[in-house]
C-alpha cells in the first residue's frame, strides 16, 4: 500500500499542468445537482432524479480522476461517459439508506458510516475500467 507522500509526490507533476481543468470538473460535478435542485425543491420526483443522476457523475468524476493519476487522456467529457448500467444508482440508493438509518441512530453512527462508504464509488469506477 502507498502512503499518503508517496501519493503526493505523484500527483503534483500529474496536476500542475491540469489543476485547473481537474478543479473545474470536480466544481461541475458537485454543482450540477445543486443547480438542479433549485427549480423545485419540494419536489420529490426531480430529488429522485438528481440523486440517481449524481451517482453517475460521482462515478465519472472517480474514473475521471483515477485515468489522470494513471497517466490516461482524460477530459472532462470523461465525467459523463459512465451512464450505463444500474450499479451506480443501487449503490447511491443503498448508500443513501444506510447513512440515513445511521443518523436517525445518532450523529455519530451516520458520521461514521458516510466515511466508511465514502469510498466505495472509487471501488466501482475501477470495476468499470
Amino acid at each position: 500500500m502507498k502512503t499518503n507522500r508517496e501519493l503526493v509526490d505523484k500527483t503534483k507533476p500529474l496536476l500542475k499542468d491540469s489543476f485547473l481543468e481537474v478543479f473545474a470538473c470536480i466544481l461541475l460535478a458537485s454543482a450540477l445537482p445543486q443547480i438542479a435542485l433549485q427549480f423545485a425543491p419540494q419536489n420529490i420526483l426531480l430529488n429522485i432524479v438528481v440523486i440517481c443522476v449524481s451517482a453517475y457523475i460521482q462515478l465519472g468524476l472517480a474514473v475521471y480522476c483515477l485515468g489522470l493519476y494513471k497517466g490516461d487522456e482524460v477530459n472532462y467529457v470523461t465525467i459523463f461517459s459512465r451512464f450505463n448500467g444500474l450499479k451506480p444508482i443501487v449503490f447511491i440508493l443503498i448508500l443513501s439508506v444506510v447513512v440515513t438509518l445511521g443518523f436517525i441512530l445518532l450523529i455519530i453512527p451516520g458520521i461514521i458510516l458516510s466515511l466508511m462508504y465514502s469510498v466505495c464509488s472509487s471501488r466501482l469506477s475501477v470495476e468499470f475500467n
